[in-house]
């Protein structure tokens, strides 16, 4: 998908990003809350995970006929996503019938994903959401202090209630046989 802007990625990066069947990576993550209520009253029936410090986190990527299906286990609480090229261009993530569409770019070895439109997925419709009312993601992989490591982040604001959710931490990834 990145093209020959690849060979720019920390090598910790394209370990996490590898082709293959499966990925398989472990970290810990702080992850906060919005503020208002409004925000931790929507945090729960959304399917997310509850705010905490230093959560062991696994992450299980499982690729299958142009898809991965991503798998993240903060502790106890498992947050599921589907991924897909979209128009050749666009990175695709599904999180229950929200529709998120990236660019991506690649700066000094890590990439930021920088959202380009949401849509809600009504079986094959696609009912675009307008960017004042759509959630907006903002995330980045940065390589960490290894070549086995990565640095997540991840911010999500809802329009009239700000942040919903934010999460970083590391990634640690196994090495590759050769």
């Amino acid at each position: 998908m990145l093209g020959p802007a690849w060979a720019d990625l920390a090598p910790a990066v394209q370990r996490a990003h590898r082709t293959g069947s499966q990925i398989d990576a472990s970290g810990s993550f702080d992850i906060t809350h919005g503020s208002s209520r409004l925000a931790r009253w929507l945090a729960r029936p959304l399917g997310l995970p509850p705010s905490g410090l230093n959560i062991a986190t696994r992450l299980h990527i499982n690729s299958k006929n142009s898809q991965e299906q991503w798998s993240r286990n903060f502790s106890s609480f498992s947050l599921q996503t589907l991924q897909y090229l979209h128009d050749n261009r666009l990175l695709a993530e599904c999180f229950g019938k929200l529709e998120f569409l990236f660019q991506l770019e690649v700066h000094t070895g890590g990439i930021h994903f920088r959202q380009r439109r949401a849509a809600l997925c009504l079986g094959r419709w696609r009912l675009p959401l307008f960017p004042w009312l759509s959630p907006q993601i903002v995330a980045e992989e940065m390589p960490g202090k290894t070549e086995h490591q990565t640095c997540v982040h991840v911010s999500v604001r809802l329009p009239l209630v700000g942040m919903l959710i934010d999460y970083r931490g590391q990634m640690q990834f196994p090495e590759v046989p050769t």
